[in-house]
């Protein structure tokens, strides 16, 4: 009874450090994908119109037209044609004010290796849950330094969804089994000049 004791501390503390080791750096490269996620961004540019820019606008219509009206009183008190108002309207572009939705996929990496890293090319990879089967890719290039034991987030912007037929109105509040997702490091530069591929290792 007493060896069983005396062993106990040592299979608890062998238990905390296979918990706590860190993944492995992938294949050379000297990053570790420490978290990745993905959302929706629904953007509605006329509710980001700056409101202070309308009232200038109409500000400066207002004195463009008094302008205009003090030169047409004396022209009109002459007999001679009046000068036309401009457009009281302010003109919009249509196209600014279309409804945009747009992917975020963000990814969190920290650098494990000795060299600073000036750009990291990586896939983010969904698979079918069920079958592993591959149901999309998105590749992406992120120009961040990175230096030996630091850690920085990376985020890219696509108006491409995760796979081909993604659903919007479900997408938003995906569940953790729609898709397996996995990230696949492609490619690192390094800021000596040096770079590791995934393909020729």
């Amino acid at each position: 009874m007493k060896v069983l004791f005396s062993l106990l501390p040592l299979l608890l503390l062998s238990v905390c450090c296979v918990a706590q080791a860190p993944p492995a750096p992938a294949a050379g490269s000297g990053l570790i994908v420490i978290k990745n996620q993905w959302h929706q961004v629904f953007r509605n540019p006329a509710l980001e119109r700056d409101q202070n820019e309308e009232v200038t606008e109409s500000q400066v219509g207002d004195r463009l037209r008094r302008q205009i009206e003090e030169t047409n009183d004396p022209r009109r008190s002459q007999s001679r044609p009046s000068v036309d108002l401009p457009d009281t309207k302010i003109k919009t572009d249509s196209a600014a004010n279309d409804n945009t939705l747009s992917y975020l996929y963000e990814l969190k990496l920290r650098n494990d290796g000795s060299k600073e890293i000036s750009a990291v090319t990586w896939e983010y990879v969904f698979l079918a849950p069920d079958t592993g089967q591959e149901v999309g890719r998105r590749k992406f290039e992120s120009k961040e330094r990175i230096g030996p034991g630091k850690t920085r987030n990376l985020t890219m912007r696509s108006a491409i969804p995760p796979t081909g037929t993604v659903n919007a109105a479900q997408a938003g509040s995906k569940s953790p089994d729609k898709y397996s997702e996995k990230i696949v490091i492609q490619s690192v530069a390094y800021s000596d000049g040096s770079k590791w591929s995934a393909t020729s290792n």
